[in-house]
């Protein structure tokens, strides 16, 4: 992947400062309506980003090339899915009080972001095989939001999560 290509804001909701944003807001532990609506936010950038990196491959649909690359945005979007899947239940948690042990809950959000960033990188090796120059430059751009933007953001809201749980235990 290119280093230092600037990524795509504009068409996603979740910006940059929205990430320094969520280290700022005062209650957002305590704001499970804020939280689930931030999470809401984060499926719908997740399924533009999809959309768009899928139009992009689909110009050089091939037989053998398309498993590739369909493959690998389909498990990113799962990985993504199950992410969202932790989030809200560990929001849910929160909520309810849930004093329960959740190591397990976030160890298979661990290791759903690690899946996604190893499939980025796959996706992007995929990419500069299958795209002409210009589009392989474009989709770095998408795949730079995902790994400095997105990915981030998403880690962060799940620290928060966390040490919000971790609070609640003891």
């Amino acid at each position: 992947m290119k280093k230092n290509t600037p990524f795509i804001s504009s068409k996603y909701k979740v910006g940059q400062t929205d990430l320094e944003n969520l280290r700022d807001i005062r209650g957002f532990s305590n704001d499970t309506q804020k939280q689930l609506t931030q999470i809401k936010v984060v499926e719908k950038d997740i399924a533009s980003w999809k959309d768009y990196a899928h139009d992009l491959f689909i110009k050089y649909d091939s037989e053998d090339a398309q498993n590739d690359w369909v493959i690998t945005l389909t498990d990113i979007k799962t990985y993504f899915a199950s992410v969202i899947h932790y989030l809200n239940n560990a929001v849910e948690k929160k909520q309810n009080k849930t004093t329960s042990d959740h190591t397990d809950l976030w160890s298979a959000f661990d290791s759903r972001i690690l899946n996604i960033t190893k499939s980025l990188r796959k996706l992007d090796i995929i990419a500069k095989d299958q795209l002409t120059e210009k589009d392989y430059s474009s989709l770095t751009q998408e795949i730079n939001y995902m790994n400095h933007v997105l990915l981030p953001y998403v880690v962060e809201f799940g620290s928060y999560c966390r040490k919000a749980l971790e609070v609640d235990n003891s």
